[in-house]
């Protein structure tokens, strides 16, 4: 596969890891939004714990 094509497909991702990111960003963001939840605040509280040694938040929604 040409380096235009795959370029193509992987919406501009040029890595495996930048390909790993994006998938898991979208797994966030689309479970997120179908929970109703704030995507900015759960991506902010989840910078904040990892720089801080802190508890990641949940992506399971509350029982």
């Amino acid at each position: 596969m040409s380096p235009d094509i795959q370029r193509k497909i992987s919406q501009g991702v040029q890595s495996r890891q930048g390909a790993i990111c994006r998938s898991r960003l979208l797994t966030v963001t689309t479970t997120l939004r179908q929970q109703g939840r704030d995507v900015w605040e759960f991506l902010e509280q989840a910078w904040i714990a990892h720089h801080r040694d802190g508890v990641m938040p949940s992506l399971l929604s509350d029982p």
